[in-house]
């Protein structure tokens, strides 16, 4: 019986990376939807967008928005703190269970702090990853990338 739920579960990881990064109506690497266009700062309701498209208004949460950078093929949001938990289990109940790696911080004034970072990379090479305490005390940071914005970004130069 433990390994057909062990076969199962393994199953399910597998059928969930190879999913696409699909958050409330956007799904990465595709063009945003039509979606109506906000009236003023929305705080809560329907998805909306702002900024022609580049903005998606109460997604994850009400109030919250994704950032959608057609141009590099990522998503950015950046998470209240107390919304941070729900948007975790929200992912972890879609996507799996994460890699997650433990980052202890410090900043230029001596404060110290651990952060997450929770990974759930794709088959196809996308990645989506959910930082928690990452650079800052407060809030966490949802970042999702298709594989060429993830070739792009690691073939990228420093010049002087």
């Amino acid at each position: 019986m433990k390994s057909i739920l062990a076969f199962t579960a393994i199953l399910l990881s597998a059928t969930f990376a190879a999913a696409q990064i699909t958050i409330g109506p956007i799904t990465l690497g595709r063009p945003t939807p039509a979606l109506p266009e906000c009236i003023g700062v929305p705080s809560q309701g329907a998805p909306c967008t702002r900024m022609n498209g580049s903005q998606v208004w109460n997604v994850p949460y009400d109030g919250g928005y994704l950032f959608i950078n057609r141009g590099t093929g990522t998503i950015i949001s950046d998470i209240e703190d107390r919304m941070c938990p729900g948007v975790l289990a929200r992912l972890v109940e879609k996507f799996g269970q994460p890699r997650v790696i433990s980052v202890n911080q410090r900043n230029a004034f001596g404060a110290v702090w651990s952060g997450e970072a929770y990974e759930w990379p794709q088959s196809n090479g996308d990645d989506l990853r959910l930082y928690v305490h990452i650079q800052r005390v407060a809030g966490c940071d949802l970042l999702a990338e298709t594989a060429a914005a993830i070739a792009a970004s690691s073939s990228a130069k420093v010049k002087f």
